[in-house]
């Protein structure tokens, strides 16, 4: 999957209603997991923590 350009994955664990994401922001992975019963809840969390990500090193490199 994308969001924003940055590829990204959400994928089911063994255990029961826990996710896991990662993605990648040029040669660094991120990489979590999330409680969840709804894979589209996983894969929104996947989302805002990119974007949260994309937004701190935008402040990064602006400031």
């Amino acid at each position: 999957m994308h969001h924003q350009g940055i590829e990204f994955t959400v994928e089911k664990t063994r255990q029961r209603h826990v996710w896991r994401w990662i993605f990648w922001i040029g040669d660094e992975a991120r990489t979590g997991l999330v409680r969840t019963p709804f894979e589209v809840l996983a894969i929104r969390r996947a989302q805002t923590l990119i974007d949260r990500e994309l937004k701190k090193r935008a402040q990064e490199d602006a400031g």
